[in-house]
């Protein structure tokens, strides 16, 4: 059939085809490396948080022990001062009475000019004495026991609310990278979104190079489903020169433009936009008949869309990710 086209915007809309599967098709597995990556990070972030609070778990039931035994311990410490005090009033009570026992003795004495029991009764003051030396002296070691467990306990206790504020903060710091995590998982969504858009784009593209290089007569009717159409009678074909693939990603990281973002992808995005949108405009000028206007109507119009919706997915992804990088380096 005749195609009622100037050739040269023809050709150069058949070369731009090539090249925007071949740039769109990259550009979106790099924004899947990119966010594939971004997913590993969050998953191996979550991770280790959680891990960290089971440390900060482990670490409270480990104070709160030696918390319970510094307190069985200054327990323990009080019994014996208690104790000992009590030995203590025992034998200044037997002191007492040994030496009311001494003065009457000596009194006797005096009155009956012996004085043979008297030695007895000093005997018996000054073993009482002692024992109430010993047990003054089990007293003042019982209270530095006791001193010293109640200052084991203060250390304790003090362990123990470390430990309980170090897990409150590992159970927050677990939350917010939970939270980060439905948000990279949102944002691998959209990333799926867009691959899934720029599988559409390329099957357009590959029929629309079909129809433009072998079939032109199919825009020639009018056909329920041209696009179905169009696939159906190219099935098995696809151009030689480059086979209708997808680039592969650039680096195996993406081109996001470093940071894990993709500034690199939007702006050449945008300037594919540019172009795409630029060479219907001079289809639509150049080319009026009734293929043409299919041609615009069912494949360059849903072309631009794509790849419109790609750079709309792509700035929407970029902007989820600069959130989602803060959150990272707040230690989420």
């Amino acid at each position: 059939m005749l195609v009622v086209a100037d050739p040269s915007v023809l050709t150069a809309h058949v070369a731009l085809l090539a090249t925007a599967i071949a740039q769109a098709g990259g550009m979106v597995l790099d924004a899947v490396a990119t966010l594939d990556d971004l997913h590993g990070r969050g998953t191996e972030h979550l991770r280790a948080r959680r891990q960290a609070l089971e440390q900060a778990r482990h670490a409270v039931t480990r104070c709160e022990t030696s918390y319970d035994e510094a307190r069985d311990a200054r327990d323990e410490a009080r019994r014996r001062l208690e104790q000992a005090q009590a030995a203590l009033a025992q034998a200044q009570a037997a002191l007492a009475q040994a030496q009311a026992a001494a003065a009457a003795a000596a009194s006797r004495s005096g009155e009956g000019g012996g004085g043979g029991s008297g030695y007895g009764s000093s005997s018996g003051v000054a073993a009482a004495q002692a024992a109430v030396d010993t047990a003054y002296a089990a007293v003042t070691a019982a209270r530095s026991g006791y001193e010293a467990a109640g200052q084991a306990l203060t250390r304790a206790q003090d362990a123990l609310e470390r430990a309980r504020r170090a897990r409150h903060a590992a159970e927050e710091r677990v939350e917010a990278a939970s939270q980060l995590m439905v948000r990279i998982v949102d944002v691998v969504q959209l990333g799926q979104a867009m691959a899934t858009t720029e599988g559409m784009f390329h099957e357009l593209a590959v029929d629309a190079t079909f129809v433009l290089t072998r079939r032109v007569d199919l825009l020639e009717t009018y056909l329920t489903d041209p696009p179905g159409r169009v696939g159906r009678e190219r099935a098995g074909w696809a151009p030689a020169a480059w086979a209708g693939g997808r680039s592969q990603p650039s680096s195996g990281k993406g081109k996001g433009g470093g940071g894990g973002r993709l500034l690199g992808i939007l702006t050449l995005l945008l300037d594919l936009l540019s172009l795409f949108g630029g060479s219907l405009d001079a289809l639509t000028r150049s080319w009026t008949d009734l293929p043409g206007r299919h041609y615009l109507e069912y494949f360059g119009a849903p072309m631009l869309a794509a790849l419109t919706e790609i750079h709309q997915l792509s700035a929407a992804i970029d902007g989820d990710l600069v959130g989602i990088h803060r959150g990272f380096g707040e230690g989420a």
